[in-house]
């Protein structure tokens, strides 16, 4: 699991880049809000032509998320934090690492699929049958913040070093 602190202060940074006028001291109920907001599809972001190259800079960690199950309406207390879950888009490939949610030193599963871009979404595609596997909606993208909606859950990450 993410340390509070870092959680908060990611949140600090993505909300002081969203809120043109305001200061670096935006409260962390400010940041929860906004993300939550990115999360509930109340905000929206378009990369417009940028979209593939903005996901191939860098890698992403998880850092909140929603579960759309958990509420017919969703509020602010529905928002989650998120263990780090690593994904890393590049030249085609998707690279990612689960954290084992009892143990955040340890990944369960780490793999590699083909992706596509597509319309706001990325579509995952098996390597051996060209299937696809799943596909995700992007619902938020700028070069330090992506929100996905992965199934029934929306997922706010965060631009990280890349391990590939």
């Amino acid at each position: 699991m993410l340390k509070p602190f870092k959680f908060i202060t990611l949140l600090l940074l993505f909300t002081s880049g969203l809120l043109p006028g305001q200061s670096t001291s935006v409260d962390s109920e400010n940041a929860i809000q906004k993300v939550f907001e990115v999360l509930s599809a109340k905000e929206k972001g378009n990369c417009g032509l940028n979209c593939d190259s903005l996901l191939n800079v860098g890698a992403w960690e998880s850092l909140a998320y929603v579960d759309l199950n958990a509420s017919f309406n969703l509020s602010i207390e529905d928002l989650m934090e998120a263990v780090p879950d690593y994904y890393q888009f590049k030249d085609g490939q998707l690279y990612f690492k689960l954290i084992n949610p009892e143990n955040s030193n340890d990944y369960v599963y780490e793999g590699q699929l083909n992706y596509k871009w597509e319309a706001q979404s990325i579509k995952l595609i098996d390597p051996k049958t060209s299937s696809i596997k799943d596909k995700w909606e992007v619902l938020y993208l700028d070069s330090n913040y992506l929100a996905l909606q992965m199934d029934d859950l929306r997922v706010f990450l965060t631009h990280v070093s890349p391990v590939h």
